[in-house]
C-alpha cells in the first residue's frame, strides 16, 4: 500500500533519505559504508546489489535476454536495449547505399566501402584502419596487452568479448543458427559468411575493378592488390606481402619447419594450405581393399583411417 500513499517511514540518518521499504534502506547504507557483498566468482568483482551482480553476470555467461522488437538484436542488460531503442529513432543515411547509422562517426567509417580510404594507419606495421576504435584495438597487439586469459588452454586476448567468443572452442556450443538450413555456428561472422550461400549476396565491391566479395576482409585483401600496400614484412629478408598468410608461408622456407603432417602418408608441409592440398590426392575415388579383414572402402584415404582404428 505503501506505493500508493507515498509513505516512506524507513529513515537513513546520515543523508535524511528515506525509503518504503527497509531492504531498500539496507542497499542504500551500503553506499555510504561501501559494503559490496555480492562477488562475481568469475573474476572476484564485487557488488552493492545481488541485481547489479546477476547483470554482470551475463558479461561472462553470454547471455542476452533483452531483445530489440524491431531488428531482433539482443541485449545482456535492459539498460543497453533502452539505448539501443534510440537508433531506430534518429538514423542517418549512406547517400550511395541507403544504409543507415546513428552516428556521424559510424557513417565516416562506413564510407571506405565506397572510397576505400583508411585514415587511420599502424605506426608500427602500417596496417590502415577505417575506424581509430579498430587501430587503437590493433595497437595492444604490438604492446603485448592480452589481459584476458583462457582457464582451460591459457591463451589471451585483448578483449573480454574475444575471451568469451573463444571459450566457445572448448564448450562446444554454437548459438548462432542459420534461419533457412539449421545449420548452427560459433561465432556471428561465420554465420554470415554461411548465410551467402542462401543469399547469394556479396556486398562489398571494389572501387577499382568492381570486384565484388563477400567479406570485408576479403576487399580489403585485394585492394592491396592495386596499391603498394604490403603491411606484412619478414624478419629475416624483409620482403613484403600483401598477406599474412603468404608471409608465414614464406617464413617457414626459412626456418625449416614443417608443422602440418598428413594422417594417410605422413608426410609434412610447411603451411596448413598446403596439406589440405595434398590430402586430395588420398581421397580420390579409387577403390581400396582391407587387407586384414577384406572390407572395401571408396579409396585408400577411408582405408587407412579403418586401419588406424580397427587393426591398430
Amino acid at each position: 500500500m505503501r506505493i500508493h500513499t507515498g509513505e516512506k517511514p524507513y529513515k537513513f540518518d546520515v543523508c535524511d533519505k528515506s525509503f518504503n521499504v527497509g531492504t531498500c534502506l539496507q542497499s542504500h547504507m551500503r553506499i555510504h559504508t561501501g559494503l559490496k557483498p555480492f562477488q562475481c566468482d568469475f573474476c572476484n568483482k564485487c557488488f552493492t546489489e545481488k541485481g547489479t551482480l546477476r547483470s554482470h553476470l551475463r558479461i561472462h555467461t553470454g547471455e542476452k535476454r533483452y531483445q530489440c522488437d524491431v531488428c531482433s538484436k539482443s541485449f545482456n542488460h535492459v539498460g543497453n536495449l533502452t539505448k539501443h531503442k534510440v537508433i531506430h529513432s534518429r538514423l542517418i543515411k549512406c547517400d550511395v547505399c541507403s544504409k543507415s547509422f546513428t552516428l556521424e562517426s559510424q557513417l565516416t567509417a562506413h564510407m571506405w566501402h565506397h572510397t576505400g580510404v583508411q585514415p587511420f594507419k599502424c605506426d608500427k606495421c602500417g596496417m590502415r584502419f577505417a575506424k581509430n576504435s579498430d587501430k587503437l584495438r590493433h595497437d595492444k597487439t604490438h604492446m603485448g596487452q592480452k589481459p584476458y586469459k583462457c582457464d582451460v588452454c591459457g591463451k589471451s586476448f585483448t578483449r573480454q568479448s574475444y575471451l568469451l567468443q573463444h571459450n566457445r572452442s572448448h564448450t562446444g556450443e554454437k548459438p548462432f543458427k542459420c534461419k533457412f538450413c539449421g545449420e548452427s555456428f560459433t561465432y556471428p561472422p561465420s554465420l554470415k559468411v554461411h548465410m551467402i550461400k542462401h543469399t547469394g549476396l556479396k556486398p562489398y565491391q571494389c572501387e577499382v575493378c568492381e570486384k565484388e566479395f563477400n567479406r570485408k576482409c576479403d576487399l580489403v585483401r585485394h585492394a592491396r592488390t592495386h596499391s603498394e600496400d604490403k603491411p606484412y614484412e619478414c624478419e629475416v629478408c624483409n620482403a613484403t606481402f600483401i598477406r599474412k598468410d603468404s608471409l608465414d608461408i614464406h617464413v617457414s622456407r626459412h626456418s625449416g619447419e614443417k608443422p602440418y603432417q598428413c594422417n594417410v602418408c605422413r608426410k609434412s608441409f610447411s603451411h596448413k594450405v598446403h596439406l589440405n592440398r595434398h590430402v586430395k590426392i588420398h581421397t580420390v575415388d579409387i577403390p581400396a581393399n582391407c587387407d586384414r579383414c577384406r572390407k572395401s572402402f571408396k579409396n585408400n584415404f577411408y582405408l587407412q583411417k579403418h586401419i588406424k582404428i580397427f587393426h591398430k
